[in-house]
């Protein structure tokens, strides 16, 4: 469950998830690269062999702030962000334009749907929803951004969407603030975790820190590493709370990341990462 600061992107079917489960036990030979006639590699140098963790930044909606505000902090880190455009909205006044956005895909950044119109996908008929799936990944692939992932809007998904969503997408990516275990992973509902806005909402009994702080988010990246587990966050750069704080504080998140034993990626990026994690047994 997200804290929903007043814009209409974050809806009420989203659910707080918890996702601390470790990957542990042996290597699957093909995830570190030895033979059948070498000794077998501990969990720990498999684990490393398959990347350890990674950590994927998702901005939702397209916005003209993921060119002037979320482009420069990444290319100045060197790690790509994924940006989920909404096809009917490239190229208007508070939007990226097709140039911005191939742009993007030529720094190395990754381009993914928000679907068509952005409408909460539960409300519509079958017909509808199939058209919001296919029809913005059509649009994607003929301006040459060819994509295999969406982002829901608003967050909200259910085993209808989801289900719709697999007959296009290798992956669909929700909201709630779990990480995402490579053994158990929902490939059709990955979790995100909030940060600059639309915070994450933990139940205060016992009472929790605040989820709004670098401290939030580095925790996050810390327990990530630990459980060998895949982080995504979810980014609004025009979202409501996203002032020069949380500015400051995405930028000493990716640094920190940099930092850590993990992979800054893209979606494709984590999803390789993760089942190289889910092979070791």
């Amino acid at each position: 469950m997200l804290q929903n600061s007043g814009s209409h992107d974050i809806g009420p079917k989203s659910w707080l998830r918890f996702t601390l489960a470790a990957v542990s036990g042996a290597l699957l030979l093909s995830a570190c690269g030895s033979t059948s006639s070498g000794p077998t590699p501990s969990t720990a140098e498999c684990l490393q062999a398959a990347g350890n963790s990674a950590v994927t930044f998702v901005a939702d909606d397209g916005y003209q702030q993921d060119w002037t505000i979320l482009r420069p902090i990444f290319k100045e880190a060197g790690v790509p962000f994924v940006s989920a455009v909404i096809t009917n909205s490239i190229g208007h006044a508070s939007n990226t334009s097709l140039d911005q956005i191939k742009q993007l895909a030529a720094d190395g950044d990754e381009i993914v749907s928000h679907t068509v119109t952005h409408p909460d996908l539960n409300t519509l008929n079958d017909a509808m929803l199939d058209a919001e799936l296919k029809d913005s990944q059509a649009a994607l692939a003929a301006a040459g951004l060819p994509t295999n992932h969406v982002v829901y809007p608003m967050g909200d998904t259910s085993e209808r969407v989801e289900q719709a969503a697999s007959k296009y997408y290798q992956l669909g990516v929700g909201v709630g603030n779990g990480l995402n275990d490579p053994k158990a992973l929902e490939r059709y509902d990955l979790h995100r975790v909030a940060l600059g806005s639309y915070f994450d909402v933990i139940p205060s009994s016992p009472p929790h820190p605040p989820t709004n702080t670098l401290a939030y988010y580095k925790a996050r990246i810390d327990e990530a590493v630990q459980t060998h587990q895949w982080l995504i966050f979810m980014l609004h750069s025009a979202g409501p709370g996203f002032d020069e704080a949380q500015v400051e504080a995405l930028k000493d998140t990716v640094a920190y990341a940099k930092t850590q034993n993990t992979n800054v990626t893209t979606l494709s990026g984590g999803y390789a990462v993760a089942q190289k994690l889910a092979a070791c047994k």
